[in-house]
């Protein structure tokens, strides 16, 4: 293969002739064709029968949609249908990435060439030209719409158009592995909602507008989640999320069923947001904090106080995690929608790892409490249960966080070989790359901390820290 020129992507070769005298088992025939080194010499349609998922949902022909793409176009759009949509990403409500993005895809030729790259890029991975040359059209329909746009009045629609493709594009970055990219898509759709003049208008304009309630809640679900929050806070305020969220009730209005983000933890989330930013102002206040009285005597803040300030909302926020109930909306739209129960019983599971693993994060996030704490390793005991009960379910999608915080605080050779062997088999169910990126932070945490216990060193690492040293903010 390496005699070849590099540049010709895909090879013509007589597959017969290639085989028929080639004395192998059909292990190990399977085992050379999935060589990454043979990766980019295979066509689209190869790298689907090698997958897991190689049976296609085909979408119409005579769609109007599938008359603007080639062939490999055709095949990355129905990747994103089948193996993306309607298993990945699907959680109990496939409306959103199924029914929502692909109606829209119908009229809007950036949004089709989002999510045309995005089947690509999972199918045959980021680098791949046709992807890419899919992923550049579709920036180039949405960068000229912009300039557009800057000219024409306020169009509610358009602007929403706007923000499902920095939605889904963002989604399409984290979920082929990328580390950076995705953010400034978030970046983008904060912009728009200043344009609105702030969340609360974007909600004013948009209370009965399901499209605009699943594009908000994808955006709070990356805010809150991204590595960068610990350390500088949520792009938008957490108190506008909680205003929109908890005040307004803007996702209980209207039928807008299970949210097919998080579920039944949306109040869990919310939480999260909280810790971080109080995180993020105590972390602040860490650095040398002096005020200045009427009398003019300048008084430094006692570490003593800081200890104490961090000990009561330390306290508050873990008895608020362990009080928190699913919502009964969303509770009762589960129960609607599944007799049999077994979705019921995967979402409350969810529920109560994703509990657990908030009460290891404002332990070694907002406290920085040692990893050998007998309290964060009972904890993690729990945790690693739920963890793989959730493997191979509809809620697998969901297990990042829960993946990363149980990870990092896995300390002992028994505990990473049992967190290797979960990971590897999360890896097998679930082919989303950020679950590589994010086995590569635990990693990196594991080889610090042992660094640290080596040199008779405090028993924690700054989990933040050391993806920030990486350049790397994920999702």
């Amino acid at each position: 293969i390496e005699e070849y020129d590099s540049n010709d992507k895909y090879l013509p070769m007589d597959e017969s002739q290639m085989l028929e005298n080639v004395y192998v088992s059909d292990t190990d025939l399977l085992r050379v064709f999935k060589s990454k080194k043979l990766h980019p010499y295979l066509k689209p349609t190869v790298h689907l029968l090698l997958s897991k998922n190689n049976s296609l949902k085909v979408i119409n022909p005579s769609s109007p949609i599938m008359r603007q793409l080639d062939s490999t176009g055709k095949l990355f759009l129905e990747n994103y249908v089948t193996n993306l949509a309607m298993t990945h990403l699907n959680i109990g409500n496939d409306q959103f990435f199924l029914d929502c993005a692909i109606s829209q895809a119908s009229t809007d030729p950036a949004i089709l060439y989002c999510l045309v790259a995005w089947g690509g890029m999972f199918l045959v991975g980021r680098d791949n030209e046709i992807a890419s040359m899919y992923f550049d059209k579709s920036l180039k329909f949405i960068q000229k719409r912009r300039e557009q746009m800057k000219l024409a009045t306020f169009d509610n629609e358009k602007y929403l158009q706007l923000m499902l493709f920095y939605v889904l594009l963002s989604c399409a970055e984290i979920s082929t592995g990328d580390v950076g990219r995705w953010y400034h898509m978030l970046l983008q759709c904060k912009d728009i909602i200043n344009q609105y003049g702030g969340l609360k208008q974007f909600v004013k304009k948009n209370k009965d507008n399901k499209v605009a309630k699943w594009i908000l809640s994808n955006i709070f679900y990356h805010d809150v989640l991204s590595t960068r929050t610990t350390d500088l806070g949520t792009v938008i305020s957490i108190d506008e999320y909680k205003d929109v969220f908890k005040t307004q009730k803007f996702l209980q209005n209207g039928d807008y069923g299970l949210d097919p983000f998080y579920g039944l933890s949306q109040d869990l989330y919310l939480l999260l947001g909280e810790v971080a930013n109080s995180k993020k102002a105590l972390k602040n206040s860490k650095f040398p904090f002096s005020f200045f009285p009427l009398d003019g005597l300048t008084a430094e803040l006692d570490e003593n106080y800081f200890k104490k300030v961090e000990e009561s909302w330390f306290q508050v926020y873990d008895k608020t995690i362990q009080d928190c109930k699913p919502s009964v909306d969303m509770l009762a739209t589960v129960i609607k929608n599944d007799p049999k129960g077994k979705l019921l019983e995967h979402h409350l599971t969810f529920f109560e790892l994703t509990q657990t693993c908030l009460r290891i994060y404002i332990r070694i996030t907002f406290k920085e409490i040692e990893f050998d704490n007998e309290e964060i390793q009972s904890l993690w005991k729990v945790g690693i249960r739920l963890f793989n009960i959730l493997i191979g379910t509809k809620l697998q999608s969901l297990l990042g966080l829960s993946l990363l915080m149980l990870g990092v605080i896995s300390i002992t050779e028994e505990q990473r070989e049992l967190m290797k062997n979960s990971y590897d088999t999360f890896l097998r169910n679930y082919q989303i790359l950020n679950v590589r990126v994010c086995w590569e932070i635990i990693r990196q945490v594991w080889k610090k901390y042992d660094d640290q216990v080596a040199n008779r060193q405090k028993r924690f690492v700054d989990w933040s820290e050391t993806v920030s040293l990486m350049g790397w903010n994920c999702c």
